[in-house]
């Protein structure tokens, strides 16, 4: 018995120090994981293993990986479209400035069509949908969401990909001109007057809130009013005092990370739904959830911030509010404290525990919702400080320097960076 035992004990040595052979193998070859990676993976060992494993680690200016790969489609998207970036409205005698907008929507989807023949083809044949046309294209639109998830095993697309990122940009100055022309068409009415908008009643004023830009100035009022927040505190024409900063205090930052860490590439569905067509935002509010941050709820999914399950229901057992599970209307709720467009000033500006948004064209609605597990505190070779993003659509926790991680990029693509809390 006892030599059966010896037996077992070597063999599973054998095996560990196989696996952690392998894997070390793999550090030092494989450019797709971040040597900060295979650093943590390293120091996770025990020191009976690591002195089996063939792998020398990094000194701290070395844990990077660069993607040297990286081209963006600023140049080539400019060139390609034509832009209208004049359109202004007056809102209680104030001029404010809308949404850019293609010059002609039909030469666009003519043009975007050719460009991203391939990805469209996919999406196209993945969902069963007709040829994109203007009637079509929100269908397109979730799906190029979708996608990321439901096929990245046999497709490998990912957002980091040229052509995901050009289409993504397309459709975000797309669905501009239909905000515009909400704008144009409701504005005349009286502000307090209660109309139909998606199938829920609204006021116009909170109508014209979601189709402007956050850096409108009626946007700048109209969140105040609602948020009950004196003017003076905006730090500069974007920034202003948030919700979430209001009862920061509930909020615990190594709850908030073990629940990131423990679902960002493994989605918690037992207990919350998971979009297909944009987990970004919903998966943040878990999070914020998790670390303690009490729910604001109301009948309407247009107020508030909340999540409702009803296991006994039908159909729709989960319901939630629209800054629950939308990137823009959640950063307007929360409240963006810091925007930066330098990738090396942004990062400077985040932090363990840190909410980041994303407006990937900076047209002025944000696009994207991260959460930040871990940060460092020193700038290397790559030219920025490293930090740990955990988030979904595209889902995955992992260094920024890693070449699945596309933060790094929003700036070169022409976006914006954005930080909800401290």
């Amino acid at each position: 018995m006892k030599r059966r035992f010896t037996l077992l004990i070597a063999m599973v040595m054998l095996l560990t120090a196989m696996a952690t052979n392998v894997f070390a193998s793999s550090a030092n070859n494989n450019s797709k994981v971040s040597p900060k990676e295979w650093q943590e993976w390293f120091n996770g060992l025990s020191k009976e293993e690591q002195s089996s494993v063939n792998y020398e680690p990094a000194s701290p200016n070395q844990l990077r990986f660069t993607n040297e790969d990286f081209k963006s489609i600023k140049d080539e998207f400019d060139t390609i479209f034509e832009f209208n970036d004049s359109r202004t409205i007056t809102l209680r005698g104030i001029s404010n400035k809308m949404f850019i907008e293609f010059s002609s929507q039909e030469e666009a989807l003519n043009k975007v069509k050719e460009k991203c023949s391939n990805l469209l083809s996919q999406i196209k044949t993945e969902y069963n949908l007709g040829y994109l046309s203007e009637d079509n294209w929100k269908d397109y639109y979730d799906g190029l969401y979708s996608i990321v998830d439901d096929t990245k095993n046999k497709t490998k697309i990912s957002e980091s990909d040229y052509e995901y990122r050009f289409l993504r940009s397309f459709f975000d100055i797309y669905e501009n001109k239909y905000k515009n022309d909400k704008v144009d068409n409701i504005s005349k009415i009286d502000y307090d007057k209660i109309v139909m908008d998606n199938g829920e009643e609204k006021s116009i004023k909170e109508v014209l809130s979601q189709n402007l830009p956050f850096f409108a100035d009626f946007n700048k009022e109209y969140f105040y009013e609602i948020n009950s927040l004196d003017s003076s505190i905006y730090v500069d024409k974007f920034e202003k005092k948030s919700n979430l900063t209001l009862r920061s205090a509930d909020i615990d930052v190594d709850r908030a990370v073990s629940y990131a860490t423990s679902y960002a590439e493994n989605p918690n569905t037992s207990e919350y739904y998971y979009f297909h067509h944009g987990d970004c935002t919903n998966f943040v509010s878990q999070i914020l959830e998790y670390s303690g941050v009490r729910q604001d709820v109301y009948e309407s999914e247009y107020s508030g911030w909340w999540h409702k399950y009803n296991p006994n229901a039908f159909l729709d057992k989960h319901k939630h509010s629209r800054a629950w599970s939308v990137a823009d209307v959640f950063a307007r709720y929360m409240g963006v404290v810091l925007t930066r467009d330098n990738h090396r000033n942004f990062s400077a500006n985040v932090f363990r525990g840190s909410i980041i948004a994303a407006d990937f064209r900076n047209d002025g609605d944000w696009d994207h919702i991260a959460f930040v597990t871990a940060a460092d505190n020193y700038v290397g070779n790559y030219g920025y400080y490293d930090y740990k993003v955990a988030q979904h659509t595209d889902n995955y926790h992992r260094w920024t320097s890693n070449s699945d991680n596309n933060w790094e990029n929003i700036e070169g693509d022409g976006g914006l960076y954005g930080r909800i809390r401290y």
